[in-house]
């Protein structure tokens, strides 16, 4: 183990410590975008973290049969909708967005519900009916509409204060993106994971806000054989010391209006 992944885990260690002393447990999830194929990545990350605790954002236009035959052999992985063709449909200009705002409701609502189709089907036990849009953006409409447009919850970034909410119904966001975009989605690298991770939990503990889950997400087609070993040290740095995995279930149950708020709201 190199000198820079040490001091990072000895750093996470450090925050871990100081709830312990407050006998509390962190939690934790992980999601993970763009997957439509079976990969030898899929697979690894997979066996990285708790099954019951990987979201799976797949590209339902894109899937492909390999990938509904492995993901049989993990049924408790739970299944949302990534759009429809992961498709830039801004242009040249502006960010990229498969529904920005000058798409028509019709074709929107169409794809929508066409992906949800082909989900139900290949993943009747495990698909949650969550909307993850393609860039972590959307045109408004689509996320205040969600609950009529099928879905029981939404994924995306999470506010530049974490502990805030969009205020779409059945939100559960992400916190930290382990992806340099900079650098064509490549592993942030150990310390700058450490930063994160340590900053989510130091927020939670000085609001007393512990209950909070932290959503880490992933793109699993970016990530190298070092990258895997790298969060192998974290992941069991984080069983050691008592931290929990969330089970999907809780986080994004079937029926929204169950989904109770346990942290800050900035719906208004």
């Amino acid at each position: 183990m190199d000198q820079c992944l040490r001091t990072a885990l000895h750093t996470v260690g450090e925050e871990l410590r100081r709830w312990e002393t407050l006998g509390a447990t962190p939690m934790l999830w992980w999601r993970d975008d763009d997957a439509h194929r079976d990969s030898d990545q899929l697979r690894r990350l997979c066996r990285l973290v708790p099954s019951e605790s990987l979201l799976l954002a797949i590209i339902p236009g894109l899937l492909s049969e390999d990938l509904v035959q492995a993901l049989k052999l993990t049924p408790t992985i739970s299944i949302a909708q990534h759009g429809w063709k992961h498709l830039n449909h801004t242009g040249h200009s502006g960010l990229s967005n498969e529904y920005p705002v000058k798409r028509s409701r019709a074709d929107v609502i169409h794809e929508l519900s066409a992906g949800q189709e082909i989900l139900c089907k290949s993943f009747p036990s495990n698909f949650h009916r969550v909307f993850v849009p393609p860039w972590n953006r959307c045109a408004p409409w689509v996320l205040r509409e969600a609950s009529s447009l099928g879905f029981n919850g939404v994924s995306v970034s999470s506010p530049a204060f974490p502990l805030l909410r969009h205020g779409y119904a059945g939100e559960m966001n992400i916190e930290i993106d382990i992806c340099d975009w900079t650098r064509e989605g490549s592993f942030i690298g150990a310390t700058k994971f450490a930063a994160y991770v340590v900053k989510a939990l130091k927020i939670r503990r000085e609001w007393l806000l512990l209950n909070a889950p932290i959503g880490i997400l992933s793109h699993h087609a970016c990530m190298t054989n070092k990258d895997f070993s790298c969060l192998n040290e974290f992941v069991a740095l984080f069983r050691d010391m008592g931290v929990q995995w969330a089970n999907m279930h809780s986080l994004f149950p079937n029926v929204s209006s169950t989904l109770q708020s346990t942290y800050l709201d900035s719906a208004s």
